[in-house]
């Protein structure tokens, strides 16, 4: 239910302070949610009665401006820095959002943002060698079945075993930082064991041999099967990035619930972004106001007494 403030006149007296707490006790009562307010500080006459009668004073209200609060913003939409590309830009897609606020996991603290416009930057010109992931995350992206897991998160260099046989023995540097993307080669993948690499993804659903798996379990080395094939999962893995990886944090434009929407409209109106991440006093992310959302609000109750 939301709030009533009761309120008299801007510079109260007795009979001004002493109506709006019976009034709204009366309100109260009878089943709303009313609060007894004041506009101006207590004179002592009104001080003294309060005190004598063991009656609290009633809260300071400096003003009724509409506030961030106010607006139905998309409240505790964020994600944490470990999701991965793909599900963010699927977050976003379902909740109609092109900006979305990146928060610590532990402390809900803004961490930084991410738009659609940052995702697909990094889809065409980013760097797409490196993976810093989790093992769910590649599971997730390319559809994935777990083989042999060792590692929770997967930090390496892609590569693709399109070489020849001999050029990958000779000239190919496999190491434990290296994801290798392959089918079932046995020879190239008996090599790749060996060489322990961090990550072997087996695409075409191919079957590996059960001797390949067991010195796979020797060497610790994490093997992920897929039923996609070589092009599609290595046009694909890049999404199972962690969006930490593309995290924006500067000149992040962010509003306080407590702000008012004037001076958000102010800021707005010279910065020109659409999207602002909306945090607390203690820096914990609260959700996000979309521009096009602000004047969906839910505007402020009030009564006035002691008024002619």
């Amino acid at each position: 239910m939301d709030k009533i403030y009761i309120f008299g006149h801007q510079k109260p007296d007795t009979d001004s302070i002493t109506s709006a707490i019976a009034l709204s006790y009366l309100k109260n009562k009878l089943g709303e949610n009313t609060i007894p307010c004041t506009l101006g500080s207590l004179n002592k006459e009104t001080s003294f009665a309060l005190k004598y009668f063991n009656v609290r004073e009633p809260k300071r209200l400096d003003s009724v401006r509409l506030q961030v609060k106010d607006v139905n913003y998309l409240r505790n939409h964020f994600i944490t820095t470990h999701f991965s590309i793909l599900d963010t830009f699927n977050y976003m897609m379902n909740n109609r959002m092109t900006t979305l606020p990146i928060i610590n996991t532990e402390t809900k603290t803004l961490l930084g943002i991410v738009s659609m416009k940052d995702i697909s930057k990094d889809q065409i010109s980013g760097n797409i060698n490196n993976l810093k992931t989790s093992y769910d995350n590649i599971l997730s992206t390319i559809n994935g079945t777990e083989i042999l897991r060792f590692d929770e998160e997967i930090k390496g260099n892609i590569m693709i075993a399109s070489y020849s046989k001999e050029t990958i023995f000779n000239a190919v540097n496999l190491n434990h930082e290296t994801i290798l993307i392959m089918g079932n080669r046995y020879d190239v993948l008996n090599h790749a064991i060996d060489n322990n690499v961090l990550c072997i993804i087996i695409t075409g659903n191919e079957q590996i041999d059960d001797e390949l798996i067991e010195k796979a379990k020797n060497n610790k080395v994490n093997i992920i099967r897929t039923k996609s094939d070589t092009f599609s999962t290595s046009k694909h893995i890049g999404l199972s990035n962690y969006i930490s990886t593309i995290l924006n944090n500067r000149d992040v434009v962010t509003f306080n619930e407590k702000d008012t929407l004037d001076y958000v409209k102010q800021v707005a109106n010279e910065v020109k972004y659409s999207n602002y991440p909306i945090i607390n006093n203690e820096n914990e992310c609260l959700g996000v106001l979309r521009l096009g959302d602000i004047d969906d609000v839910t505007r402020k109750q009030f009564i006035l007494v002691d008024h002619n």
